[in-house]
């Protein structure tokens, strides 16, 4: 279905809890998350995307997301501050992968 899908969902779940999208942040590793990041929220692909989304993001209008430098759950901590939705430091990510 076209309505099916991570970016109908995540407006769905936006609209539910009454979010708006200056509130809202989603994060990408992968090319199944583009259609989430193309939403009117803000926007974060992590450093250690895979590389269909880097290239998907590398097409994009500069400015649409942030392009995060820092890998894993430290890469969503990098977009939250950038977007002013967290002044919080990262939590260090042990055991996190390569």
């Amino acid at each position: 279905s076209t309505r099916a899908g991570k970016g109908h969902a995540t407006l769905w779940v936006r609209g539910l809890l009454g979010f708006g999208p200056r509130n809202t942040m989603v994060a990408g590793d992968s090319g199944n998350d583009i259609a989430m990041l193309e939403t009117d929220c803000g926007g974060v692909v992590v450093g250690n995307c895979k590389p269909e989304l880097r290239q998907w993001a590398d097409a994009q209008p500069e400015g649409h997301f942030i392009m995060s430098s820092a890998h894993f759950s430290n890469g969503i901590w990098d977009g939250l501050r950038q977007l002013g939705l967290s002044n919080e430091p990262p939590i260090e990510a042990q055991g996190q992968g390569p």
